[in-house]
């Protein structure tokens, strides 16, 4: 095991290639404490696989929950390098005893899951919504409910009604826009977190995106760190306004977002949600359903007994 001092760039890389945004140094030093990695290698001492992980405290209970706004987490494995998948996650798995539980969440599909049934996990499914480089995604991808406030936004926009601001500048009225949706929707808005992930992210692995009326008035606005793969939309908040079509300028930015990730020639995952309006948002907005898995292992009784009350 390595701690985040002790961190070499080699792993650093090999994350970087195999995995994702969220599980990436940056990140996870942003959204959790004591980022420490357990790594399996060949006898040549070849990398094939990291668990990078990082400590969370969730109602009292201290262990190796899933970070706030950490869309996936769990091992990041080599799997072209000639080596049995489910053996290496085996061995990362077998090395975590420190906390009372762990949990991940990860898209399995067509991958293995016998590895985590073997240690005691619980595997249940979740969803994301996502919208591929190639599929030509346009104005029309999107759902006519939504499609006739798009054009009028995007009217809007041309004409210089609304404005559109990009960059990190951008990223502390997005703050302010997340913590209205909060107040609206009676939701922690984890704003500390969020503020240190936009704070490690620059305009090589991040893009904003703020939209706003003539008087400089912020209506919405999305945050998407992205990796070699995917953008992801972390945030997109909105604010009301009297005005019925600039009440729905999440359409506009949530529309850009996609478009700028298919620019950059990425896949664009929503980051998905089992809330029935927010999941029909994403469906709407062009995005196709794909499964997510969410892997609860209890080391202890007290793990077993938190993760009771979790499903309860």
């Amino acid at each position: 095991m390595h701690d985040e001092i002790g961190a070499s760039p080699e792993l650093n890389d090999f994350i970087k290639q195999y995995g994702t945004v969220f599980q990436q140094k940056q990140f996870l030093s942003a959204v959790g404490e004591k980022l420490e990695y357990i790594v399996c290698s060949t006898t040549e001492k070849k990398i094939v696989g990291i668990l990078p992980l990082v400590v969370v405290s969730k109602m009292g209970l201290i262990a190796y929950h899933r970070p706030p706004y950490c869309h996936i987490y769990g091992p990041v494995v080599d799997e072209s390098a000639g080596f049995d998948v489910g053996d290496a996650i085996t061995q990362l798995l077998l090395n975590v005893n420190k906390f009372s539980l762990i949990e991940f969440m990860l898209p399995l599909s067509g991958k293995e899951i016998l590895p985590y049934k073997q240690v005691g996990a619980s595997v249940l499914t979740s969803q994301t919504y996502i919208v591929q480089k190639d599929s030509n995604y346009n104005i029309n991808s999107v759902h006519s409910s939504k499609k006739r406030y798009l054009k009028k936004l995007l009217t809007e926009l041309d004409n210089g009604t609304l404005t559109l601001k990009e960059g990190s500048d951008c990223n502390e009225t997005i703050l302010w826009l997340q913590n209205k949706v909060a107040e609206r929707n009676k939701f922690r808005p984890y704003t500390k977190i969020l503020s240190k992930i936009m704070e490690s992210h620059d305009d090589t692995n991040s893009y904003s995106l703020l939209i706003s009326d003539l008087h400089g008035n912020p209506l919405a606005g999305a945050f998407c760190p992205f990796d070699q793969t995917f953008a992801y939309h972390l945030v997109n908040a909105s604010n009301r306004h009297a005005n019925i079509l600039f009440d729905k300028a999440n359409i506009l930015t949530t529309y850009l977002a996609v478009r700028k990730a298919i620019q950059k020639n990425l896949s664009f995952d929503f980051e998905g949600s089992n809330i029935p309006g927010v999941a029909n948002f994403y469906k709407m907005m062009g995005g196709k359903p794909n499964l997510l898995y969410r892997i609860q292992i209890p080391k202890t009784l007290l793990g077993r007994a938190y993760f009771a009350i979790r499903h309860f």
